[in-house]
């Protein structure tokens, strides 16, 4: 008798961790920032290949868990489909429904039998963030998408420009918000004929990486029956992943030559911008003319610009040069409360007393302004310039070139003064790698039609960073870099050159 009910307890047991491994269904993610139109949600997740009859299953916070109020049950006959997505709108004028605190609270969700499935406690949110899990039914991180009812994907339309011409076509960036690289092959992207299914949907090629909190650009138009022109007047395009599910869509409007439409900060909400910024994050706020030939009287100073309709408030801010980049002295951090005009400036003067101040090299270096969350949005290398010149774009926001009228707070005009200081070539290329495949070294050629920053870097198939070639100032022209990949593992890697607006990646293969 004693062995039969150890054999039935285990098998009670086992039915019952058999039970607990399988269920799938979470909480996957939460908005607890809603308003009277767009109230507090929790979205519901099924990781399991079948559908999930979830009616009867109730979610809660501290007052149902305590038996104070009435908790929030799923009608009868919801049905959650497999891999599919369910959103509970937990705000409401019924006795069981409750407002998610902004300061953060826990929640439970219970099944049918009245066993808590799931639990989670989330902090304090932003409007413009929710609280979800990476990938669904992962761990749990604030998301700076918020993806109601679809997947929790970290990938999406970020930029588009629809005033291409033959030589520089339509384009739609992709941006990776997320904290790792993400496989782009097999995803589509398109516009209304690909979505009415009159033209196949452009593809992704296979093994495209995108880098973290990284860019990829997809060339929309072109010759191929799946390519596609961006109307200039404005249309509708989709993006979908491997598995066929759209992630991301928009209805772009018209815009002109110098305007594209895009997520600012990087993901964030749409609008018009007026600085073009394909491959790299889309700002708002640039450095836009420095001076380095100062005096005690009239130190060194950076100018910046606010290219957008709206004041910008720059609380936060920080600009430094080599020192503040390599941590040996402080950052500069511009005021709280300080707000720049819409399409107006304001002047940083960099040099000083204090510990983060720091004097311009008249000879050249390069500096760098970074966001209030810590993003670098704007960095340059400036060259040696005259006590009569400063570097500056012209127009405002645009190229940079040596100044020969000093326009300190004030328009930098639309060309009239200006040096070019860098000789023009053809255009921007990286070629391909010789020998490939390599080992262990080949030679990285590539050409840059102007002077400025560049950073080549080398990564792996995984997206991780395996050599930093250049991170610095190059001349316009073309050149040559010889990558020795010793300690490295035999496999595929990409090259990635990033240059002003411009991001091109190429892949390589080192067989040992």
């Amino acid at each position: 008798m004693k062995t039969g009910w150890k054999w039935l307890c285990l098998f009670l047991l086992l039915a019952f961790a058999g039970g607990a491994m399988a269920q799938q269904v979470y909480m996957n993610e939460i908005y607890t920032r809603g308003v009277a139109t767009d109230p507090d949600w929790i979205e519901l997740y099924n990781g399991a290949a079948a559908a999930v009859d979830i009616g009867g299953y109730k979610i809660y916070d501290s007052g149902g868990k305590a038996g104070t109020k009435p908790k929030k049950e799923i009608p009868a006959g919801t049905v959650l489909p497999a891999k599919g997505f369910y959103v509970v709108v937990t705000d409401g004028s019924n006795p069981e429904d409750f407002g998610l605190s902004s300061g953060g609270e826990a929640v439970w969700l219970e099944n049918t039998a009245g066993a808590v499935i799931d639990t989670v406690a989330f902090p304090a949110l932003q409007t413009t963030e929710s609280f979800g899990r990476f990938p669904d039914g992962g761990a749990w991180r604030v998301l700076k998408v918020i993806t109601r009812g679809t997947p929790n994907v970290f990938v999406v339309m970020n930029e588009i420009y629809s005033r291409g011409t033959t030589a520089d076509p339509d384009w739609i960036e992709l941006y990776n918000a997320s904290a790792t690289p993400i496989d782009l092959g097999g995803y589509k992207i398109y516009d209304s004929g690909g979505k009415a299914g009159t033209k196949p949907k452009k593809e992704i090629a296979a093994g495209t990486v995108i880098p973290a909190k990284g860019f990829y650009v997809v060339v929309t138009d072109g010759s191929n029956p799946e390519d596609f022109g961006l109307s200039s007047g404005g249309e509708a395009v989709w993006l979908e992943n491997a598995t066929g599910a759209v992630i991301d869509t928009v209805a772009f409007p018209a815009m002109e030559t110098t305007q594209t439409f895009g997520r600012y900060p990087d993901g964030g909400a749409w609008k018009l911008l007026n600085v073009i910024t394909r491959g790299t994050p889309n700002v708002i706020v640039l450095m836009n003319e420095i001076y380095s030939r100062g005096t005690s009287a009239d130190p060194d100073w950076i100018e910046l610009y606010n290219s957008s309709a709206a004041p910008m408030d720059l609380s936060g801010f920080k600009i430094y040069d080599s020192g503040g980049k390599a941590g040996t002295k402080p950052k500069k951090q511009i005021a709280a409360g300080t707000v720049i005009p819409a399409n107006g400036f304001y002047v940083v003067v960099t040099d000083g007393s204090n510990p983060e101040d720091f004097g311009l090299s008249s000879g050249g270096e390069a500096v760098w302004l970074e966001d209030s969350t810590g993003a670098v949005v704007d960095t340059v290398a400036f060259p040696a310039m005259e006590t009569t010149q400063s570097f500056g774009r012209v127009p405002d926001g645009g190229e940079w070139g040596l100044l020969t009228t000093i326009t300190r707070g004030a328009t930098n005009g639309s060309g009239t003064g200006v040096t070019d200081n860098a000789p023009m070539v053809a255009s921007f290329r990286l070629e391909q790698n010789y020998p490939n495949p390599f080992n262990p070294s080949t030679t990285i050629t590539f050409t840059l039609p102007r002077n400025g920053a560049v950073v080549l870097r080398v990564y792996d198939a995984l997206g991780r960073q395996a050599r930093e070639l250049i991170n610095g100032y190059r001349a316009a022209g073309t050149h040559q870099v010889i990558f020795t990949a010793n300690g490295l593992a035999t496999g595929a890697y990409f090259m990635r050159l990033e240059a002003a607006d411009h991001v091109m990646q190429k892949a390589m293969l080192l067989v040992k």
